[in-house]
């Protein structure tokens, strides 16, 4: 059984429709979401979190299930983590502090277990020394690595992270991608709406490609950049490749 399974999900925004009837099962290991701007790739990236309602098909991660009418988000967060372009850290309150909130508020874990796993989160992605830092005296790159460290305080089963480079210049690009890559070594199971090719295909054990709101293909990174099976897919690897 995989670990992600969407079938026949469906979301409008008006009269736009974004999301036409997705159908992929993922399973464990990183997944690179691919597709030109407006394909609906950051939009079912948050519907498997649950920031945004569905209105038609289901979508089920692990134990959880997402309805137009049933989800438990409180639950569902806890094992799907989210990392945006935009940090989202709050500038009043410190590294450390933005890291330790969520375990608090949510799972009610105490203050100092929440610390000792705060200390712990930031060393996996390199910025130990920053815990006592507030957001304001960080670069882009490493704020965007305390956004990660606070996703993996929750202990998820699954991390998404959407665009989470493209406001980066190239050297903090890297630093971020170095944490995304050590965190697939470790077994991390993580979804990723990226822009960033040569990485996908380097680090991203399966491939997705959307088009029009719906995933026009899905298969092993390395076979569909060799040899795109629909016109559309070979169009767009060839003009940004």
């Amino acid at each position: 059984m995989s670990l992600i399974e969407i079938k026949g999900l469906k979301k409008s925004f008006g009269a736009l429709d974004i999301l036409r009837g997705v159908d992929l099962n993922l399973d464990a290991g990183m997944t690179a979401i691919i597709g030109r701007s407006g394909s609906g790739k950051s939009t079912l990236l948050r519907c498997l979190n649950g920031l945004e309602r569905i209105d038609a098909g289901s979508i089920r991660i692990d134990r959880h299930q997402i309805t137009p009418t049933q989800s438990d988000l409180k639950s569902l967060r806890a094992d799907v983590g989210i990392v945006f372009q935009g940090y989202n850290l709050f500038p009043h309150m410190t590294v450390e502090k933005n890291i330790t909130l969520a375990p608090m508020l949510v799972q009610g874990t105490p203050r100092a277990q929440a610390q000792d796993k705060a200390l712990h989160v930031l060393s996996q992605v390199g910025l130990l020394e920053k815990a006592k830092a507030y957001p304001g005296q960080l670069s882009g790159g490493q704020q965007q690595r305390v956004a990660i460290a606070r996703a993996l305080a929750l202990n998820p089963k699954v991390i998404l992270f959407d665009e989470v480079t493209s406001a980066l210049d190239p050297e903090l690009t890297g630093e971020v991608l170095k944490v995304m890559e050590s965190l697939s070594s470790e077994g991390m199971t993580q979804i990723l709406v990226t822009h960033e090719m040569n990485f996908a295909k380097r680090a991203a054990r399966t491939l997705v490609f959307m088009h029009q709101g719906k995933v026009w293909e899905h298969g092993p990174t390395a076979e569909l950049f060799a040899r795109p099976q629909t016109k559309e897919l070979d169009s767009f690897l060839s003009s940004i490749v």
